[in-house]
């Protein structure tokens, strides 16, 4: 039988952004193979790089700098032999904090069947992985970013934000609480009423 190929193509779409000079991003890709015949290898599609055992792939993306859209072309995929073929897609997160990674798996399927001795490949069926039994269809792949430049990180002490040296104790007074300005202010006036009282017990004994 004669060998049938088909395109698996992506978008990849940058919100808050554009994306940058030099810019990459990564996807994975990871093929099961159901049917008759035994001991088939999954074919992967030409523009992802295998790894050492054969079992996933990975593509790599270089998008336009200016641009916030790129295409994520896998490539042609090629099937020799007839059966269902079912690619698991996602997108590999970044290490960059400011960007929210879309974490969207996707599921193509490809019925390959064979008809007067050649191999006719059905249009992909792509679901959305964890959805109600994977019955969420999906027209295409399609990831989206989110740049977040403002993006808050964790307080030292999330349960004393105020005073992160002590967790869970008592906050330091702010220098603008006035009620503790009180207390050097009474103290001193205490101090004062103790000299008073002493100055004028000795002046009544002078007097005696």
């Amino acid at each position: 039988a004669s060998n049938v190929t088909v395109p698996l193509v992506g978008t990849k779409t940058m919100e808050g952004r554009t994306f940058t000079e030099g810019e990459t991003l990564s996807f994975g890709i990871e093929g099961t193979y159901e049917g008759a015949a035994e001991g088939v290898n999954v074919p992967y599609p030409r523009n992802a790089s295998l790894n050492a055992d054969g079992s996933s792939a990975i593509l790599v993306v270089t998008p336009e700098a200016g641009t916030t859209s790129a295409t994520v072309d896998f490539g042609r995929i090629t099937f020799e032999q007839p059966g269902t073929y079912t690619y698991k897609v996602w997108e590999i997160a970044g290490d960059d904090n400011s960007v929210t990674y879309d974490d969207t798996v996707y599921l193509v399927s490809y019925e390959v069947t064979q008809e007067n001795n050649v191999l006719v490949a059905s249009p992909a069926t792509i679901t959305v992985e964890g959805s109600a039994e994977d019955s969420a269809a999906s027209t295409d792949l399609a990831w989206t970013n989110t740049y977040n430049p403002d993006k808050p990180g964790e307080p030292d002490n999330p349960e004393n934000p105020d005073n992160p040296g002590e967790a869970g104790g008592p906050a330091l007074p702010g220098t603008g609480d006035s009620s503790w300005l009180g207390i050097p202010v009474l103290l001193a006036a205490a101090g004062f009423g103790v000299v008073a009282l002493a100055v004028g017990v000795r002046v009544r004994r002078m007097r005696k």
